[in-house]
């Protein structure tokens, strides 16, 4: 089982230690493993619209921090027993929701979503 301390579920949201170990955790497993993107239509629009390739996008995710996070950890619908996490960052200008998952120990991490924010994200520990 991967190695992330996980929030309590009645707290809304993780605290910064927990989101920095997601964050070194995926990233760890990413170089490890990979990472696959879900082949999703507003995924390769979302690329499109911000006139990013799509080796910026990991470059974008690699940038990630805790200040970027949005949401989660939340059950994953698509890998039974696992979790995803939400975050948010600007990229060129406009806002872009990412969707986060370490999926299962030694395979290759996800990201469900990379695209454009479809309403304004909230970001619990930006000023």
């Amino acid at each position: 089982m991967n190695d992330v301390t996980l929030t309590p579920a009645f707290q809304l949201v993780a605290n910064p230690e927990e989101i920095a170990h997601f964050l070194q955790a995926f990233q760890t497993q990413k170089d490890e493993a990979g990472l696959v993107f879900y082949p999703r239509g507003k995924n390769r629009r979302g690329l499109l619209a911000l006139e990013i390739s799509a080796r910026d996008r990991e470059r974008v995710i690699g940038q990630l921090r805790p200040e970027d996070y949005y949401k989660g950890p939340h059950d994953d619908g698509v890998l039974a027993g696992q979790q995803y996490w939400e975050f948010g960052k600007q990229v060129n200008s406009r806002e872009v929701y990412i969707k986060l998952s370490l999926g299962r120990e030694g395979c290759a991490v996800f990201c469900y979503s990379f695209h454009l924010a479809a309403r304004k994200i909230i970001y619990p520990y930006q000023s």
